[in-house]
């Protein structure tokens, strides 16, 4: 059998082999596919070997600050002693031992008093009333009382712990080895606790229902749960960040940041995690600087609030690319963000389709009256939903290239559910942002794939005959000064370039107080209302000045710079290590990997999952020519975390390269070739 099989292998290779040298005679012998092929492959090379190779082969990792880091090793290893062996550290390392090890039916009990004297409590004081009715305000707490009630009857017939509760539930062994927490590796086989103490805590806890409703309690004790998980295991924290950010309201979000950023910096003072802090993050952090210091200087007192949040957002970035991250986690953090999107994509349709929708301010119903409303999700405004949707579906493009995140069948649903809701936001901008993110990403992948580009320009035409006429005349009316929104936006342009002229080097102050104090004395007649400029660039100087855009203009210069100079080293490497770039279930060994290097190259796995988020931030820059989305804090962070993303996943991919290959780098023409196409 073992022969058989091995000959139609052989057969199959043979049948690749022939089919690839029939496809190269077809295009040889056709003169119009050779000079495609001819134009394919000289863009390619201009790219590989040009200026551009020259410019963005060169990244700088800060050598200098690494120095530094490895000078200061030896105190901060000191200062993580004193902390290992302090005494508050070994109080909190014993608690959670000791809840680990806390047996069930303690549990149970807390449970069991905690919902019986809420729900009497709850049950007298509604029929104290003077009608000696239950008002319905109180019945939910009563069903909810009852339900705890129940759920505390197993735990406190259980004779186990909670250790060995979780090691004996399938499905907690398969979730939590996803959130980071592996439990067939721990031993924990002490047993602890007293079910009569568990009484007690439970009725005290109970009595706070007095001033406190007994789900805000539960609430409270699960957020803390929660706050210990993220403080044991800080990427947890940053996995969620990524899932729930286009979901939930900004202060939530920005209150897990904050225990995210806090867990790490004690993970860090303790030894436990590792900075890797590069040119890229130095400029970040200027970018921050000049944050705050566009809320203090502002020409409104309203802008130190925006500039503060701002500032705490932006910490979201230095989580994820400052520390040192395995892959796994990197790719856990692009799941989390697809599972999201989709999340927001199955939501958005839904509002659509059963009317809740918006249209008025944000569409021009005279000149598009085929289209009824824009379908708006979590994000309420349906710019800014496109906005968030293009940072995300180019990860998913990457993943279907490789095969890494998902199979190939998931992922394809998953990206037609976004781009069938990015076409519902009709958003031109993120359309627009999309297509040249698909192009920069198809180029990154294959020299060859450009050829899809030239096709669909060729077959351009042939889309009215085959697209909806709503699509088409929407797109089709970019930079189109007929529609309201066009002309409207350059008018607040020119306002916006003459209150630049005026304060380029501090700007106005951060956020809409300061703009909306400003903006009127430099409004064209017509235009005395808006919201901000409408074009990214443009805003980040009225509000911080010159400076700052020259600084952000950096930050992506060396985030793109990074990424690239990466390609260029794997273009040169013939020994990627393999091991880390699949998941267990699919690589085990490095053998394993040579059998499947076919369809898993390491070098296209390593350059298509740096490029997915770089995409994505280049299409939210396309997009940012004719919006403006950082005014949604959400939006704002997700722009970091996408950024970080692409940072991170650099860095790590230098982990799989040889270190020789890093320093040829630029040293001469030849070297800083680059191989962004495999």
């Amino acid at each position: 059998m073992l022969k058989i099989k091995r000959k139609r292998k052989g057969g199959n290779d043979t049948m690749k082999k022939s089919d690839g040298k029939r496809i190269s005679g077809i295009i040889s012998n056709s003169r119009v596919l050779s000079f495609f092929d001819k134009l394919c492959t000289g863009a390619h090379e201009k790219v590989k070997t040009g200026l551009f190779a020259r410019i963005f082969c060169s990244y700088p990792e800060g050598k200098k600050v690494k120095q530094k880091l490895k000078k200061s090793r030896t105190f901060r290893s000191k200062v993580a002693e004193k902390i290992e062996n302090s005494v508050l550290t070994a109080f909190f390392s014993k608690l959670l031992v000791f809840f680990i090890e806390c047996r069930l039916k303690v549990y149970g009990s807390f449970l069991f008093a905690f919902s019986a004297v809420s729900g009497v409590y709850t049950l007298v004081t509604g029929l104290m009333t003077p009608r000696g009715v239950i008002p319905a305000s109180s019945y939910s707490a009563l069903i909810f009382c009852g339900a705890v009630l129940i759920a505390s009857i197993p735990l406190i017939s259980s004779r186990k712990t909670l250790f060995q509760g979780i090691k004996g539930s399938k499905i907690l062994l398969k979730i939590l080895p996803i959130i980071g927490f592996e439990p067939e590796k721990s031993t924990y086989e002490n047993e602890r606790g007293k079910s009569l103490v568990g009484l007690l805590i439970g009725i005290l806890v109970g009595a706070l229902i007095v001033k406190i409703s007994p789900f805000l309690i539960i609430c409270g004790l699960l957020a803390a749960v929660y706050a210990i998980m993220v403080i044991c295991r800080p990427e947890f924290g940053v996995l969620c960040l990524f899932f729930v950010s286009p979901i939930l309201p900004t202060m939530p979000v920005a209150a897990l940041l904050i225990l995210v950023v806090i867990s790490y910096f004690l993970k860090i003072i303790r030894g436990k995690r590792q900075v890797l802090f590069e040119t890229v993050d130095l400029f970040v952090l200027i970018f921050a600087g000049l944050t705050l210091f566009g809320g203090i200087v502002s020409l409104s007192l309203e802008s130190l609030a925006p500039s503060l949040m701002r500032l705490c957002l932006i910490l979201g970035f230095f989580v994820v690319a400052s520390v040192k991250q395995s892959r796994d986690w990197l790719k856990k953090y692009a799941i989390s963000a697809i599972a999201s999107a989709v999340f927001v994509s199955l939501y958005g349709i839904l509002m659509y389709f059963i009317g809740s929708k918006v249209g008025g301010a944000w569409l021009d119903t005279s000149m598009f009256t085929d289209i009824s409303g824009r379908a708006i999700s979590t994000l309420e405004n349906p710019n800014m939903l496109g906005e968030y949707l293009i940072m995300i579906i180019p990860i998913a493009l990457a993943s279907l290239i490789s095969g890494e995140l998902f199979k190939r069948s998931q992922i394809f649903f998953f990206t037609l559910i976004m781009g069938f809701c990015l076409i519902l936001t009709w958003s031109r901008g993120a359309w627009l942002g999309l297509i040249f993110a698909a192009v920069i990403l198809l180029f990154i992948w294959h020299k060859r794939a450009m050829w899809l580009v030239f096709g669909s320009l060729i077959a351009f035409p042939l889309a009215t005959f085959v697209m909806p006429s709503s699509i088409l005349n929407r797109f089709m009316s970019i930079g189109n000064t007929a529609d309201s929104s066009t002309l409207y936006r350059v008018n607040i342009w020119r306002g916006a370039m003459r209150m630049i002229r005026d304060n380029i080097f501090t700007g106005i102050g951060i956020g809409e107080g300061a703009w909306g104090k400003i903006y009127p004395d430099y409004t064209l007649p017509g235009i005395e209302q808006a919201p901000h400029s409408h074009n990214l660039f443009m805003q980040i100087t009225v509000e911080m000045g010159i400076i700052a855009l020259i600084v952000f203009l950096f930050v992506l210069f060396f985030t793109y710079q990074s990424g690239f100079t990466l390609f260029s080293k794997l273009s040169r490497s013939d020994n990627v290590d393999p091991s880390g770039l699949l998941s267990p279930a699919s690589l085990k060994t490095a053998d394993e990997f040579k059998v499947k290097n076919k369809k898993h190259n390491p070098s296209l796995i390593l350059r298509i999952a740096v490029a997915g988020p770089l995409c994505g931030i280049f299409g939210v820059l396309v997009q940012g020519t004719t919006d403006y989305s950082w005014y949604n804090y959400r939006v704002y962070l997700m722009f970091w975390l996408v950024l970080a993303l692409a940072v991170g996943y650099t860095k790590n991919g230098r982990e799989f390269v040889p270190e020789e290959n890093f320093d040829e780098v630029g040293k001469s023409s030849e070297s800083s070739e680059i191989d962004i196409s495999g």
